[in-house]
């Protein structure tokens, strides 16, 4: 009987293995590798017997394999041991200095999709707050916000996402949520969708050690873009919880449009911060200022947002005595508003927001609405318009 209970253990252990999901290569050419990393799994460990993306790439990109490096290859960026999707390996020091620049200036866009225990009541949230080590918990790395009293050294720290979809997992109200964080935290994401009110599902720690049902955590890298030399690229996954997943209410699809409407939000969310006025500090600036590009950019936008609307109110109060000058002006504010929509096209588009110099140029997308207001105003003060405006009537 003893020996059955080994044999069967043993046949456990070797089905589990063979069952467990694989680190695969996306794509790879003379600079990098892009690796879909499994769940489960450590970037490195000093333990050289246990399974790791170290192991991985030993054995299958052995000549890659710097001894000069403690860890042996380029870890420029890392996912959690229970986060799965893509990564991208540098192979060589220039090369990895390359991707590393595009990390530190915030020109990399990286999109995850999780599900989140309980209904999201709002389609998009965007949490800006610092994140810092959880003093309580030493034996292991927990983070959590700033509101905490418990919170070390937090640093700030901000994620947006969008909701997909609203459905059941486990028979479990869930969300389907598409997530874009714009900092780099430890624990970020899982930090901010707990400070919410909705873990990830599967999150051990972040539920206080209560969701242990579910085989993994489900939060997964799905889309990495980034710049090198004068090329950008762009890698996706599909949507890997499908199987998983009852899906009852459709927010979104998950699509480039989904992705557009997440960027756009980003757009938004800057020039109404600055446009009402909120002080920010030099680093918080930059933060905000969608991964890095030149806040005077924002700047602009936002004054001429409120040249427009100080603007369309005047429009209002000249209707009262010049009818023509103000149907005149409503015209040009419509060209104004044309100019600005393509404005924000472009500065989604060429991923301006994402690098300063570009974001610089996109100033000129600017100054035809200030052109076009100027033209507004001149209009306003010649005397013969301002002459027919008495004799005519709408």
């Amino acid at each position: 009987m003893f020996i059955l209970i080994i044999l069967f253990n043993i046949v456990r252990h070797y089905f589990k293995g063979f069952n467990k999901p694989k680190t695969k290569l996306v794509y790879k050419n003379s600079n990098f590798l892009i690796i879909d990393k499994a769940y489960d799994l450590k970037i490195n460990s000093n333990n050289k017997l246990e399974e790791t993306l170290q192991t991985y790439l030993k054995r299958n990109f052995t000549n890659l394999a710097n001894k000069n490096l403690k860890h042996e290859y380029y870890f420029v960026h890392r996912l959690d041991f229970a986060t799965s999707g893509i990564m991208c390996i540098p192979k060589n020091k220039n090369a990895c200095k390359i991707v590393a620049e595009a990390f530190s200036q915030r020109l990399t866009k990286k999109y995850y999709l999780a599900l989140v225990r309980g209904i999201v009541s709002q389609e998009i949230v965007d949490i800006n707050r610092a994140i810092g080590q959880d003093l309580r918990y030493r034996d292991i790395e927990k983070m959590c916000t700033i509101n905490t009293s418990t919170c070390l050294k937090p640093r700030e720290a901000r994620t947006v996402f969008i909701v997909l979809e609203y459905g059941l997992f486990g028979n479990y109200p869930c969300t389907k949520i598409l997530i874009r964080p714009i900092t780099g935290r430890r624990h970020q994401i899982r930090v901010h969708c707990s400070h919410l009110g909705h873990t990830i599902v599967g999150d051990y720690t972040y539920s206080n050690k209560k969701d242990v049902e579910p085989y993994r955590m489900f939060l997964n890298s799905t889309r990495l873009c980034f710049p090198f030399n004068e090329e950008s690229y762009d890698f996706s996954m599909k949507d890997v919880f499908n199987k998983d997943w009852q899906n009852i209410k459709t927010l979104n699809v998950f699509n480039d449009c989904a992705f557009r409407k997440l960027d756009s939000a980003l757009v938004v969310a800057v020039v109404s911060s600055a446009t009402l006025g909120e002080v920010h500090t030099e680093k918080q600036s930059t933060a905000l200022s969608a991964d890095g590009s030149n806040w005077s950019l924002y700047n602009v936008a936002a004054l001429t947002t409120a040249v427009i609307a100080v603007s369309v109110g005047l429009a209002g109060l000249i209707s009262l005595f010049l009818p023509v000058t103000a149907y005149k002006l409503c015209l040009m504010l419509g060209g104004c508003q044309d100019t600005m929509d393509r404005y924000v096209d472009r500065f989604i588009a060429d991923g301006s927001g994402y690098n300063a110099k570009r974001g610089k140029r996109s100033l000129e997308y600017v100054a035809p609405i200030l052109n076009t207001l100027a033209a507004a105003y001149d209009k306003y003060a010649d005397n013969d318009l301002k002459k027919k405006s008495n004799t005519l009537r709408f």
